[in-house]
């Protein structure tokens, strides 16, 4: 059995650098969002209202009319804001539940850490104990571009010259053509309007570790570490999300949304650390900590972000002082 040694405590303080610290940007499921303005119905006996390209639009409607869409147009169409008609052609958007961006990150993240560790026993330059840690770190995560089509897009659908009647501004409803007509615009020649999303996820992360430390001599001066145990994460941080579409040279339509949140993300560590002896009180270390704290998610509007700590490498660089 290993004798007990002089009982010397130590204080470290070092830069922080987080890795592998990832986000998912995805549109939620918000159940059975009705199109505005809804199509009003058929006549008895013709049937419910079937949309011409199979996509149910968010802000509007191109429906199947009564002449079939003869002629690759429809007149059983509708829209909800003046800003949709750009360019000889009106914009319809639609939004489905998915991924919008997987698995984006910026490393490395920034911050500083400060533990203590109290020394049990020590034998043949051999060492265990226990730590406590803090550290706080910056998190900044963003991504910026145009999402998967099969999630968030916009359709435009030319006029060919037909003038739209104009919903009253701020004054709903909207337009809503009928089934019976008139007021054609053809439907079967629609092109694609951009559709852009800048997300930022930005605040800090303030970590407490709690777990059992060992060290062997490796020489006079080098020494080898491992420690792991208890690890809690509380992640205070602000969403932003902006989403525009621009057509033909315009941005015809922004908008965008704000939330804050606090996470609480309980878990675990395992590292390992090499230490250098400068003096009898003062070592230079570096080491590299794997932690497991889950993921945490933000949602706003029909948008959320998950933020993914599963996999997350925190390297260390700084000295210790024992006493």
């Amino acid at each position: 059995m290993a004798e007990a040694g002089p009982t010397l405590d130590e204080f470290h303080l070092s830069y922080l650098m987080g890795f592998n610290i990832s986000a998912r940007l995805r549109n939620r499921n918000l159940g059975n969002t009705p199109t505005f303005p809804a199509p009003p119905p058929p006549p008895a006996g013709a049937g419910p209202f079937v949309s011409a390209t199979g996509i149910i639009y968010q802000d509007g409607y191109v429906g199947v009319d009564s002449s079939g869409n003869s002629g690759d147009s429809s007149w059983y169409w509708g829209y909800a804001r003046n800003d949709q008609v750009v360019a000889d052609n009106v914009l319809l958007s639609y939004s489905r539940p998915g991924t919008l961006f997987n698995d984006f990150h910026q490393d490395p993240q920034h911050g500083m850490e400060a533990s203590y560790r109290w020394r049990y026993r020590e034998s043949n330059g051999s060492k265990i104990g226990m730590e406590a840690a803090f550290s706080f770190m910056d998190l900044d995560l963003g991504v910026s571009g145009e999402p998967d089509r099969r999630v968030v897009g916009v359709h435009a659908f030319p006029l060919a010259g037909v003038l739209p009647p104009q919903p009253p501004e701020n004054n709903p409803p909207a337009y809503t053509g009928t089934w019976e007509g008139p007021g054609a615009l053809i439907y079967s020649t629609n092109g694609i309007a951009k559709v852009n999303i800048d997300a930022k996820l930005d605040g800090v992360v303030y970590g407490f570790k709690l777990g059992p430390y060992a060290a062997w001599s490796l020489g006079e001066k080098v020494s080898f570490g491992v420690s792991g145990g208890f690890a809690l994460l509380l992640h205070d941080s602000d969403f932003r999300v902006r989403q525009s579409v621009s057509f033909a040279g315009q941005t015809t339509s922004s908008v965008a949304y704000f939330h804050s949140d606090l996470g609480v993300l309980p878990g675990g560590y395992l590292g390992g650390e090499l230490t250098y002896k400068a003096s009898d009180k003062v070592s230079w270390f570096t080491s590299l900590h794997y932690q497991n704290n889950g993921r945490h998610s933000h949602s706003v509007g029909d948008k959320e972000i998950e933020i993914n700590f599963e996999e997350a490498l925190f390297l260390s660089v700084g000295f210790s002082y024992s006493y």
